[in-house]
């Protein structure tokens, strides 16, 4: 359905059609569908119908809560790609931070994240919808590496489509630099978007594991799409459907290490930023010492990222 509507906005509605659609769904309601264009209210009719079914199959297991926290997400998503479709109907080219209160939330990424939590168990609590809905750093850290590979790789092509700037056209025009140093830019900060997701998923306080490993999920399957994205055409090949299932991306994996340097000192700031969180991994793992369900949630969580090989002797210490 957020596919769909995110070809509504991009390619099919003027703004001011996309105006009065976008009035519909922050209204949530069919009886009001008179206004719209016949594709529109196809659509429209189509999303409060499948939001009733998954309504009514939460009401019998006692999860009326969670509907609402996915409504809201997507009347989100339609605000955001009508922000996009405003930019461009404007002519003009935002700055990156204009751009990028947009921009994070047309990633899709909150909604999915949402939605993808309302059909498990008993886990998904009111307060992890709270949580979720409040964009943590593992959120929003998320969609920032989400948006920069999507923009790193498709602004060209858009371009030529007369889609809205991308990240780097608004940061080339904002800073009058060239497209490889907007480039390099984006990288860095793609990098320190995992550096937090790391160092986030060997914290989960606010929520059980499971629904970090939501967020974790998505975030990989992005990674893993843009790199093979060379490799493919009109489907997926069995390689990038095996690196999606099994991929953990870690700042000490070949993703980080074997990245091309702007230059010495840049690469010493990477390895300094590495030993940082390794001994911060350290001193958890000797803080559990003693606590032994707390002990073991912490090496799974550590085992689950790839880095247990750091942290042999403290392991087998605990």
């Amino acid at each position: 359905m957020t596919s769909i509507l995110d070809d509504i906005y991009d390619a099919y509605g003027t703004i001011e059609e996309l105006e009065l659609f976008t009035e519909a769904i922050e209204r949530w309601d069919v009886s009001i569908i008179g206004h719209l264009l016949e594709y529109m209210k196809l659509y429209y009719v189509a999303l409060l119908d499948v939001c009733k079914d998954i309504e009514q199959e939460m009401e019998k297991k006692g999860y009326q809560y969670r509907l609402p926290y996915a409504i809201e997400a997507m009347k989100n998503q339609a605000r955001a790609y009508f922000a996009e479709v405003k930019l461009l109907h404007e002519e003009r080219i935002p700055t990156i931070e204009e751009y990028m209160d947009v921009a994070l939330v047309s990633t899709g990424y909150i909604a999915l994240a949402t939605t993808s939590l309302v059909g498990m168990g008993d886990i998904a609590t009111k307060e992890a919808f709270d949580w979720l809905t409040n964009n943590p750093k593992i959120m929003s850290s998320s969609s920032l590496i989400a948006r920069l590979m999507d923009d790193i790789k498709s602004h060209k092509f858009e371009q030529k489509r007369g889609h809205m700037a991308s990240a780097v056209e608004c940061y080339m025009n904002q800073y009058d630099v060239s497209e490889e140093q907007a480039y390099s830019k984006f990288q860095k900060q793609i990098e320190h978007g995992w550096l937090d997701i790391n160092k986030e998923w060997l914290k989960p306080t606010a929520v059980p594991m499971p629904i970090l490993d939501r967020v974790l999920t998505l975030t990989r399957t992005t990674d893993a799409f843009y790199k093979e994205q060379a490799n493919m055409s009109s489907h997926l090949s069995a390689n990038v459907k095996r690196a999606v299932v099994s991929y953990r991306p870690s700042i000490w994996g070949n993703r980080f290490l074997n990245c091309t340097p702007d230059d010495e000192i840049t690469l010493a700031y990477k390895w300094e930023q590495a030993e940082d969180l390794k001994e911060e991994v350290r001193r958890e793992l000797m803080t559990a010492a003693g606590k032994p369900s707390q002990q073991l949630n912490f090496i799974d969580s550590v085992q689950r990222l790839g880095w247990a090989y750091h942290f042999e002797k403290e392991i087998e210490y605990i």
